[in-house]
């Protein structure tokens, strides 16, 4: 589908069919702009195009296929006549595999996804001269704390790299978390952490890049989203095991008294705030051009995985009672809390509470299964 002649600002999406990505579209194309969305796969588009959030602006997108966004000069077309790029397409793990300690192939799975996919993207910018903003997703998972800024009553227990061990005082984490030894990286035993390793390398790359072109004719803005939480569009009753492998699966597995050892981190926040932090990070009134937006709810902190399970009582006393949902304390937290002054400030609005949270994702949980519970 081709674009209707327009003066509005023509924004190109890479990660369009996951839910950061397909929210940030809508928001974009509600904010007033055109898109020029990336897929990879026969079928993609037209799954976007039946969503109805997308209807009133089926003359507003165009797409683009890039079936490896790895290959030199993968995005040199797509970035064409474009004024910003969202690239929030990154590769991510299943929160709900079986085989998680099966070894495989890392370096082509997360790193060279999530570092030359991002790379591309902004060599095909430098070579786009109407580009004015880059926005690039990452994750809070890729910051560590800094010794001497404290948060009180939070304990944080760090990533077990090589060896775990505890802070005993309570930090806010805002710096580049430190990686362990190559070797480590290109072996390490679940996806969980390569995917984050694969964080940590793309942020350090687009770093270096930045460096290396030090006169660039466009911004790069970095948006830091935490446990992301809320319902999937783009999600049909037939995909409802994905609400049990996305990230949304913490909070869904919260209600239904999934609870183990392991810990996991309370830094959640909500769907509609990652999505509203990329569309306002395009805007340079209000997001400078080196920003990077932390996106976590509740200050900065999260919730406790037993607040959580008591929330989704109260939301849904019916289905708990119905022994629908089973939500009970015992799953362990990994504490952390990051500074999100400069985000909370840019978006003007507060975050959502983690009652949305429940209600949304565990809702569609619901609706999808067919078994909510009518008062």
């Amino acid at each position: 589908m081709a674009l209707t002649t327009s003066t509005k600002p023509l924004v190109l999406v890479t990660g369009a069919t996951g839910m950061i990505g397909f929210r940030s579209l809508v928001l974009a194309l509600q904010a007033g702009n055109r898109a020029r969305i990336v897929y990879r796969r026969a079928g993609q588009p037209e799954k976007i195009k039946a969503t109805k959030s997308i209807q009133p602006f089926l003359n507003e997108i165009e797409f683009v296929q890039i079936k490896d966004i790895t290959a030199p000069n993968a995005f040199v077309n797509a970035a064409k006549d474009v004024d910003y790029i969202l690239h929030i397409a990154s590769p991510v793990f299943d929160l709900g595999e079986k085989d998680a300690a099966v070894q495989r192939d890392w370096q082509t799975e997360f790193y060279d996804p999530a570092v030359q996919g991002t790379l591309c993207v902004l060599d095909a910018a430098l070579g786009s001269s109407t580009i004015k903003r880059v926005v690039i997703t990452g994750s809070v998972i890729a910051l560590e704390p800094k010794e001497g800024t404290k948060v009180a009553g939070r304990k944080l227990v760090q990533l077990p790299f090589i060896s775990l061990h505890l802070l005993i005082t309570v930090l806010i984490a805002t710096d580049l978390r430190v990686l362990p030894p190559a070797d480590f990286i290109k072996n390490a035993p679940n996806p969980g952490m390569a995917y984050i390793f694969s964080k940590v390398l793309s942020h350090n790359a687009v770093n270096d890049w930045v460096r290396q072109h030090p006169k660039i004719h466009f911004d790069v803005v970095r948006v830091l989203p935490g446990f992301t939480q809320g319902p999937n569009e783009l999600l049909t009753p037939a995909d409802i095991a994905s609400i049990s492998s996305a990230s949304t699966a913490a909070v869904l597995n919260a209600a239904l008294g999934e609870v183990t050892d392991v810990p996991m981190a309370g830094v959640q926040v909500h769907l509609e705030d990652v999505a509203r932090a990329h569309v306002v990070a395009m805007d340079g009134q209000k997001v400078k051009g080196d920003d990077v937006l932390i996106c976590v709810a509740n200050n900065g902190v999260g919730w406790r995985w037993d607040e959580v399970a008591e929330i989704a009582k109260q939301v849904f006393p019916e289905e708990v009672k119905a022994g629908v949902l089973s939500p009970k304390p015992g799953q362990a937290d990994m504490e952390m809390a990051f500074d999100v002054t400069e985000t909370y400030a840019a978006l003007e609005t507060p975050f959502k509470g983690m009652e949305e949270m429940v209600k949304d994702v565990v809702g569609q949980w619901l609706e999808f299964k067919g078994q909510a519970v009518k008062a």
